[in-house]
This record gives C-alpha cells, structure tokens and sequence, in this order.
C-alpha cells in the first residue's frame, strides 16, 4: 500500500516515465486516457466541495499524479489544454474539510501556478510572471466564469466568512494584467467583488485582494475606485478587518504607477478629521501600521506638499502618533501588530529626516513623556 501522506512516493514518477513518449500519437492518446481517468477519480471534490469527510486513497493519489503530470517538463505542451481542470480541482480542493485533499491540492495549486506563470526569482512578482487577461482567458476561458461564480459566493454575504478557497483565487487574478482589449468589460465585473474582498478575516486574503485590484483594476477606473474607498471609511460603523483591508488597497492603488498624481482631494480626505478619528477609535496596531504607511507613501513620496498645506499635515500626523504611543503607553505589552507599527513608525522616522518635513515635531514626541 502506497502512503498518500507522503505525496504517493514513487507513483506519480512511474507515470511521468510511461507517459515519456507522449509526443508520439498513440503516446498522447495514452495520456490523453489517463488524465480524464484521473479527473474521474477527483471528480468527487469539485461535485461535494468540502462535504467530502473521508477521501479514498485513489483520490489523494489522483492529486499527487496531476501534480506531478503538470510538473513534468516534457508534457509540458501536452497538458496545457488540461491545466484549466487541474486548477479548478486545486482550487475547490483548498475548501475540503479533510486535510489530506487540502494538502495535495495545495500542491497541485502551486505547480500549476509554476507552469503558467513560471519561477518567481524576487520576492515580489516581476512583469515575467504575469500575463495578460487576455492571454489567460484566451488559454482557459472557461475559469473566467468559475473565477467569478466563486468569489459571488464568498462575497454574497454582508460578513465574509474564513473562506479558504479565496486565497487562490485572488493570487491567480493578482498575476494578470488589464490589456486594451474588450476583455477588460469582462474584468470589470471583478472589480466590486475584490473590493469587498478586503472585509476578509483573513489578513493574507485583504493584502492578496489589494493586489488583485491593482491588476484587474484599468487606469481610468482609478479615481472612481479610490473616491468609494475613502466613502467606506467614513462609515459610522466598520469592523477592523475592513478599515485595514480599505487602507491597504488604498495604498496599492495610489502608490501605483498607473495612479497619476492628479488627485487634490487625496491628501485633504487622509487627514480629515472624520477619517482620523475612524483609525484613532479602531485601537488596532495593524491599522495604525498600514495608516502610517499610506501616509509616507501620499505625502513623502509621491506627492510633494506645498508650504501651505504642510503645517495641517504636520499637525495632524504628530496628533495621530502621540495617540498611538500613548495607547502602546497604557497596554504595557506588546500587542498583536505592534512590531508592524514600530517599523512603519521607523520608516516614517527615515522618511521625514529625508524630506525635511515633520522632523521637528517628531523629535519633541520622541524626547515627550508618551515614550518614558
């Protein structure tokens, strides 16, 4: 018997070496047999989804042998018009209640992202691994209207739920593309359930759907997208997930070389009073951090201020901050997020002693009895 916790052993390789003359005719018809017979035993998981309690070993193996197919260099070309299934079966996978699907779809998930986008060499995505929508859609158009029925589910709700079938979704969307193309109609529906996406308890699924919106969002939608943003924050009543999911999509948008600098009313909105008090009341480290940051990115980088508009900036950033130390003051611990806000406070430290603005006052908060 063959162990399924450890990725099947050798069987997915004693495949890959059968199916090594798929190049030939009957070689493809061999492979073409043997991943619809493996999609026969997977098709349990995307019929029941996270209903499936207890997977047969002969499905765990499926996953594996998919994963190793799709890895599998020489069926490169030769799985290409089967890699769209794969990704649906991975994704549904990923909202199984048995670990054991969810592990090997995880596995699945990653080399398929692997053969379509290919290795990422830095940290963050290059333009190397990404496509265009249109490319994609044109390569697998039937996960367009999968991609969107899924996250119509997990946002049809008023409250996101800890959806872990959200995650891959929007790290797919993440490395599109918008293209000038009429495909971009077709993104536009996208657009307001990734936005809605930020209300998710999961902090990796709202920094994900920030940068899904940055690459399904066109540029001429920017300022429309970004006025609704600073809208929700002015609400009477949001939860903590959707003030910091709203500031970090803020900042990918207005951080974004496609966001022109042509936008008088961001700066004045980030420091409205209304909006300031929104953040103050939230007693949450993580969304001080992502504040502090959409501010070095608005007012130090990117936008050079005026000497008029400077002393109202400069007031009401040394306002927010001697209210966040003060707080740090009164806890006596480290709170869940406060290493995040130490470091952007950090940053703003650099930033400031840079550009010349705000470094007086810093330095009297700093010298003042909040830190003592």
């Amino acid at each position: 018997m063959i162990c399924v916790t450890r990725r099947s052993a050798g069987l997915p390789f004693l495949l890959q070496a059968l199916l090594g003359s798929a190049k030939f005719p009957q070689g493809q018809e061999c492979l073409n047999y043997i991943v619809k017979s493996l999609f026969k035993l997977v098709e349990s998981i995307t019929l029941n989804g996270s209903d499936v309690a207890v997977p047969s070993d002969s499905t765990i193996h499926a996953l594996n042998i998919l994963r190793g197919l799709v890895k599998d260099a020489s069926l490169g070309d030769e799985m290409l018009p089967y890699l769209s299934t794969c990704l649906k079966v991975a994704i549904v996978g990923f909202t199984s209640n048995n670990w054991q699907i969810r592990n090997a779809s995880t596995l699945l998930f990653s080399s398929i992202i692997i053969r379509v986008f290919g290795v990422m060499k830095n940290f963050e995505s290059s333009d190397k691994n990404r496509l265009s929508s249109y490319e994609f859609f044109t390569r697998m158009p039937e996960l367009h209207q999968f991609f969107l029925q899924r996250l119509e589910e997990i946002t049809k709700s008023d409250d996101l739920p800890k959806h872990t079938g959200l995650y891959p979704l929007l790290l797919v969307l993440s490395r599109l593309y918008p293209t000038a193309t009429r495909t971009n109609s077709r993104l536009n529906k996208y657009i307001p359930l990734i936005v809605r996406c930020r209300q998710s308890p999961i902090y990796k699924c709202r920094v994900m759907a920030a940068n899904a919106l940055l690459s399904v969002l066109p540029q001429h939608e920017y300022r429309k997208v970004i006025s609704q943003l600073f809208i929700s924050l002015k609400k009477a009543v949001i939860s903590r997930n959707s003030l910091h999911g709203t500031l970090i999509q803020l900042k990918a948008l207005i951080s974004s070389k496609n966001c022109s600098n042509t936008f008088p009313n961001i700066c004045s909105q980030l420091i409205c009073e209304e909006i300031t008090e929104q953040i103050k009341s939230s007693k949450c480290m993580v969304v001080y951090a992502s504040y502090i940051d959409l501010i070095i990115d608005v007012f130090l980088l990117n936008n050079p201020l005026s000497e008029d508009f400077q002393p109202r900036v400069k007031e009401t950033l040394l306002c927010f901050i001697i209210d966040c130390l003060q707080y740090l003051k009164q806890t006596c611990t480290l709170t869940p997020g406060s290493t995040m806000f130490y470091t952007s406070f950090a940053k703003l430290l650099v930033y400031a002693q840079l550009s010349g603005i705000f470094t007086d006052g810093i330095k009297t908060c700093l010298q003042s009895n909040v830190l003592e």
